[in-house]
């Protein structure tokens, strides 16, 4: 009988407390939802991490200059540019914009490494968009490396060609001076058709340089010594340029000695907030909380009625 006393008296408590209890519990509940509406979703991840010049290694026809092009630094600031990730944004249906994306977009670098991490809801979507901008990357490192290539082969280029023209000056110089065109004519002859680095002075030669005055052969001598000077920078020049024509530009064996990308990104999919279970417990601590007020303002009003 006196717990049963004790449940009613809690009861008619409870009861004559009802307008708090349903007041607090129901600015519980209005907090919570309106809590609930500004929770915002943790965003999932995609990444992808590259490696560079692995154990070391490097592609032995790169100079200081190439090594650079495909370095860390210039693949991440590559692919953070907004020509890359406008050309990487074609094809992609997404609502998001370059600027977002460039937000979104986050390189972290190490000196061998980088790791490409892409936030985004939609985890399909982040990875063929990494995808396309790995792929952009590559195809902007290509044209820098043409580029390059390229300027190398002006440059000797160049070189050659100012060489030939000093030996032209040289002939053009020597037959103003002589009236005996013939060894010059020879000299021109073994410039053009034989780049072995020296002439060879054959029997019609020889036999014409006999008829020559001592001066002349003296000024025969001379200017021979002069071309052959010329033409062994000219050669010089020729072997360089040979090399890096062999090595224009083929990327793909580039990117395979220094550039391991792999097959597959990785995703972090952010869990939802339970909005439903949210505002249940919202609305739990309210009555927790309202019944504890009634029972607190019981308490203290039986003891001021003592």
């Amino acid at each position: 009988m006196d717990d049963e006393l004790k449940l009613i008296e809690i009861l008619k408590v409870l009861w004559k407390g009802k307008w708090i209890i349903l007041g607090v519990t129901g600015l519980a509940l209005i907090l919570s939802i309106v809590i609930n509406q500004n929770l915002s979703t943790p965003e999932s991840q995609s990444s992808l991490a590259i490696t560079f010049n692995q154990d070391g290694e490097k592609y032995s026809n790169f100079d200081l200059m190439k090594e650079e092009i495909v370095s860390v630094n210039n693949f991440a600031e590559l692919m953070t540019s907004k020509r890359t990730l406008t050309f990487a944004m074609e094809g992609v249906t997404t609502e998001r914009s370059i600027d977002s994306i460039q937000d979104d977009l986050r390189i972290e670098t190490t000196d061998q490494s980088l790791n490409v991490v892409l936030t985004g809801d939609n985890l399909d979507e982040n990875e063929k968009i990494i995808v396309n901008i790995v792929n952009q990357t590559l195809q902007e490192l290509e044209k820098q490396l043409i580029v390059a290539y390229e300027s190398e082969l002006s440059y000797y280029n160049n070189k050659m060609d100012s060489q030939l023209n000093q030996i032209r000056k040289t002939i053009k110089k020597y037959n103003e001076n002589t009236d005996n065109k013939l060894p010059a004519f020879y000299l021109l002859n073994q410039q053009l058709l034989n780049t072995g680095g020296s002439i060879e002075i054959d029997a019609g030669l020889m036999e014409s340089l006999t008829e020559l005055t001592s001066q002349e052969q003296v000024d025969f001598i001379r200017v021979n010594t002069e071309i052959n000077l010329h033409l062994k920078k000219y050669n010089e020049f020729l072997n360089q340029y040979s090399i890096i024509d062999q090595t224009t530009v083929d990327a793909s064996i580039a990117y395979s000695h220094l550039i391991n990308i792999p097959s597959e990104t990785t995703h972090n999919a952010a869990p939802s907030p339970n909005r439903e279970l949210n505002i249940f417990l919202g609305v739990m601590v309210g009555i927790i909380l309202s019944i504890f007020i009634v029972f607190i303002r019981v308490y203290f009003k039986n003891r001021q009625a003592k």
